[in-house]
C-alpha cells in the first residue's frame, strides 16, 4: 500500500495500441533513433525558387489592377494585339495579359498568353521608360498566325506609343 501512495492519478499501465505509432513517444525512443539534420531530406532543386523566374511576382493579377490601366490607361491597337498603358509610380514594367473567349477554348487562350509573354521577355530590355503598368489583349487565334507576325505587331504598336526603343 505504500508504494501506491507514490504513484499519481495520471500514470496508468500502458497498452500496446497497433492504430497508435510508437514514434510519437519521443520520451521512449532509444537515443540515435532519430537523424541528424543533415541527413534530412532535402529540397529538390526543382523546387528552389530561381532569380530568372521574375515575371511571376512583377506581372498584374489583380481585377483592379486591369481595370485602373482600362480606364485610366493610354490604348494602342494593332492588327493582333491590343496594348493598354499606364504611367505609374513603381521601378518596374508590370505586364498583364488577357485572352477572351473570343479567342477560342482555354488551350487556345494559353498559348496566346504564352506567346504574349514570350514577346514581352524579348522586348523588356527595350522599353524607354521603367514605371509602366501594361495589359496586353490578344486579338487573334495562335493556330491562324504566326509567333513572328505577332512579334512584329506588338513591336510596331509599341514603337507607335513610344514604349520602346526602335533600334534593338
Amino acid at each position: 500500500m505504500q508504494n501506491e501512495a507514490n504513484i499519481s492519478a495520471a500514470q496508468h499501465a500502458k497498452k500496446d495500441d497497433a492504430r497508435i505509432s510508437q514514434a510519437h513517444e519521443h520520451e521512449e525512443r532509444p537515443s540515435g533513433s532519430e537523424k541528424e539534420e543533415s541527413e534530412g531530406k532535402k529540397t529538390p532543386e526543382r523546387l528552389i525558387v530561381r532569380e530568372y523566374i521574375r515575371m511571376q511576382s512583377r506581372s498584374l493579377k489583380k481585377n483592379s489592377q486591369f481595370r485602373l490601366v482600362y480606364s485610366e490607361g493610354k490604348k494602342e491597337a494593332g492588327t493582333k494585339v491590343v496594348i493598354y498603358y499606364l504611367k505609374r509610380e513603381s521601378d518596374r514594367v508590370a505586364p498583364g495579359f488577357v485572352a477572351s473567349k473570343k479567342i477560342g477554348k482555354a488551350c487556345q487562350r494559353n498559348t496566346a498568353k504564352r506567346y504574349m509573354r514570350e514577346i514581352f521577355r524579348k522586348l523588356e530590355d527595350r522599353f524607354v521608360d521603367t514605371n509602366l503598368w501594361i495589359v496586353f489583349v490578344a486579338a487573334f487565334r495562335p493556330n491562324e498566325c504566326t509567333f513572328h507576325e505577332i512579334l512584329a505587331d506588338v513591336e510596331s504598336s509599341l514603337g507607335r506609343a513610344g514604349l520602346i526603343s526602335t533600334n534593338g
